[in-house]
């Protein structure tokens, strides 16, 4: 009677175990890939010492997890870190990288890791206060030259004794390629040292200020033209100036010579009297340019015609 039971309908309870099955080892599968990462090695020691030299500085972890968590824990940039307990400074110290050592995200197993060993050198941990460098300009700005300042001017220093006594820390290079206007940013300090990781304050702000190009440009021979009313004549003595432009290049390359007018105002002035007035120059459409007249005034004869 069981037989029979378990017997009735047993092609779809096939298929039905068959699709269990299958399932099992999909998922089982999507959850069980494994992959090897390079991670970075960190050991921790006392406070009064400082590592000066580790071998290696990465090991390789082997994780288990599903393909998105794996995917995850890539973008967490997960690393091993060892706790060194021991107060003596000896040639070598030999420490064990253990699966717990490193911290994965969760639904993530660490397999394993390689190699498990380092050796490590320790020093004495001393500070010392440095002269930050002035940080690199790369690229150009739009126009001009690029000039830049920081603050503070010293950061200090923590690390081994030996490494640090000819440490040196400079800023960050700082990119003005296209820049027009002076601007402020911050920048990480680095030093010649890579094992120097202790660095107070860490950033420095950079005052970046560009001088635009000056250029000076000489229009001779100008004609003065006196502004007056309809019924009044007027003459200028001189008649003729030379205007000075100074400058962006790219702006005084868009003034053309005739372009330039130069004038008196001679309105709601007496007839039949002699005025030195001052000499105008109209440049259009280049208000960032400095105009000089040469000479600065003029003398003006009214009269009637």
């Amino acid at each position: 009677m069981m037989i029979r039971k378990l017997l009735n309908n047993w092609r779809i309870k096939l298929l039905a175990l068959a699709l269990g099955a299958l399932t099992y080892y999909l998922v089982h599968g999507k959850t069980s890939v494994e992959m090897r990462f390079e991670i970075p090695l960190s050991v921790q020691v006392e406070s009064d010492l400082a590592v000066v030299e580790q071998n290696p500085r990465t090991v390789f972890a082997t994780f288990r997890g599903s393909q998105e968590d794996l995917r995850r824990l890539d973008q967490e940039q997960p690393k091993a870190t060892v706790r060194l307990k021991t107060s003596n400074i000896t040639s070598f110290e030999e420490v064990r990288v253990r699966r717990t050592d490193i911290a994965a995200i969760r639904g993530v197993t660490v397999v394993e890791v390689y190699p498990a060993k380092a050796t490590v050198v320790l020093d004495r941990r001393m500070e010392k206060r440095v002269v930050v460098g002035r940080p690199v300009i790369r690229g150009r700005p739009l126009d001009g030259r690029a000039e830049a300042e920081h603050e503070p001017k010293t950061v200090v220093l923590r690390g081994p004794r030996r490494r640090i006594q000819n440490a040196e820390a400079f800023a960050e290079p700082v990119d003005v390629e296209g820049r027009a206007d002076s601007f402020t940013q911050k920048v990480r300090v680095l030093t010649s040292d890579p094992w120097i990781t202790e660095i107070e304050p860490p950033e420095v702000t950079v005052k970046v200020n560009v001088v635009r190009g000056s250029a000076l440009r000489v229009v001779e021979n100008l004609p003065v033209f006196p502004l007056c009313e309809a019924a009044a004549a007027a003459r200028a003595t001189p008649d003729r100036v030379t205007v000075r432009l100074r400058g962006r290049v790219s702006s005084l390359d868009a003034v053309a010579d005739g372009s330039i007018r130069v004038f008196v105002d001679c309105v709601g002035l007496k007839r039949d009297g002699v005025y030195d007035l001052p000499v105008i120059a109209h440049v259009p459409a280049q208000s960032d340019l400095e105009v000089e007249c040469v000479p600065p005034t003029v003398k003006v004869t009214l009269g009637a015609e």
